[in-house]
């Protein structure tokens, strides 16, 4: 061979082997996880709709609302054992103060508290409506409005009240009622809806947005859509998906099937999403991994159910999924295999 050619092989041959691709190093096998459900409860058709649902030190905490069905009263079971019926509409999703459960309530001149001991009223507030709380800088706070006009419209902005002490904390720069209130990278989050509909972040103003359910999870915040009122008429009108707040604007992330997305919260290092129509649960991974957990049938619109029949919750080392049928609320312990 010439030396020439010689070189000119060699140059294809370097040529060739420099422009292949490395191969991937081998990936370790991932195991998707599959769940079961065990049904644990069910409460008494005189309760009507199940609202919060919250491990605490002394029990598993049920709420429930005698919304749209005036006869029955709203109450608060531990372990499944009712402590408490009141008239107030709804008792709301409650959250932990230290060992104190504190649960919001809607048409109420103040909220409850429970303890190892018993329950009791709460600091005097002048709200009726809405039903969102939780802890912020230490404090627990409390939303309410008290003036609701025409056509799902509300003529005040919502008040933040301190929830042992009944002090106003802060006024929120939007007409809606609040639905939930989240500390997120040491802001306040409040979702709300009946009216303008999206986020207000504290003292920074508000995120339009068909967000209803919100929940801090591994330092991003994510957002829950709903149909205003309940299940939705048609597909149209339904909400149900998942997103992300990038930036100023949330960003869809995955489409849960159901027409409202009643609670979200993070538990046990993953995400947990309760939807209704249909009741599906999902847990989302940090890596925005979604998985089905469990299905059943729900409400549907000739039901006239309300956009909260659900809620997820961490007690004894399980997740618990809480949700209801158009007679019964009911709990089911979720079990992971594999």
């Amino acid at each position: 061979m010439k030396f020439r050619d010689f070189i000119t092989a060699l140059r294809n041959w370097l040529k060739s082997f420099l422009s292949r691709s490395p191969s991937p190093p081998s990936l370790p096998s991932v195991q998707t996880p599959s769940y079961s459900i065990e049904h644990v409860w069910t409460g008494p058709s005189s309760t009507y709709k199940l609202v919060g649902l919250l491990g605490t030190p002394y029990g598993l905490v049920v709420t429930t609302c005698n919304v749209c069905r005036g006869t029955n009263r709203s109450k608060i079971f531990r372990d499944f054992t009712e402590v408490y019926s009141g008239s107030q509409e709804t008792i709301g999703q409650p959250f932990l103060c230290g060992d104190v459960a504190i649960f919001p309530v809607e048409h109420g001149s103040h909220h409850l508290l429970l303890d190892d001991t018993r329950v009791r009223p709460g600091a005097q507030t002048h709200g009726r409506w809405s039903v969102a709380g939780g802890m912020f800088q230490g404090f627990a706070l409390l939303a309410y409005n008290n003036a609701y006009g025409a056509g799902r419209r509300f003529t005040d902005e919502p008040v933040l009240v301190n929830a042992l002490t009944g002090k106003v904390h802060a006024t929120l720069p939007v007409k809606a009622m609040p639905r939930c209130l989240v500390e997120h990278k040491r802001k306040l989050y409040a979702s709300h809806n009946f009216g303008d509909c999206g986020v207000t972040v504290l003292d920074n103003g508000t995120l339009f947005a068909n967000v209803v359910q919100i929940a801090s999870f591994n330092g991003r915040l994510y957002g829950g859509e709903s149909a205003a009122w309940g299940p939705a008429a048609s597909p149209s009108t339904a909400g149900g998906k998942i997103t992300r707040l990038d930036g100023n604007t949330f960003v869809e992330v995955f489409d849960t099937g159901c027409s409202c997305i009643a609670h979200m919260a993070a538990l046990g290092g993953r995400l947990w999403i309760a939807g209704i129509d249909p009741d599906r649960l999902y847990v989302m991974n940090c890596h925005e991994r979604f998985t089905l957990v469990a299905e059943l049938p729900g409400e549907t619109p000739a039901d006239k159910a309300r956009s909260f029949g659900g809620a997820v919750a961490w007690h004894d080392n399980s997740i618990y999924w809480g949700r209801s049928d158009r007679n019964n609320p009911h709990v089911y312990k979720v079990i992971e295999e594999g």
